[in-house]
């Protein structure tokens, strides 16, 4: 079991999302990912923030109760 919390692993996602969007476009001129499959990872990877910024507010809710 780990000890990292919502909050951190939001940090993680969206700091690895940043990364994606701006290596990817390279990746793409370079013909090494297709321009479908970069969108795709990167739609993932926004689905996955989002995931976590909810269960954060779900989180903060719960605490406020």
């Amino acid at each position: 079991m780990n000890n990292y919390g919502s909050k951190q692993k939001h940090k993680a996602i969206v700091r690895e999302l940043n990364l994606r969007k701006r290596v990817y476009p390279r990746w793409v001129e370079q013909k090494k990912m297709s321009p479908h499959m970069a969108a795709e990872e990167i739609a993932i990877f926004e689905s996955i923030a989002l995931d976590y910024e909810k269960l954060i507010m779900a989180e903060a809710e719960r605490v406020l109760l």
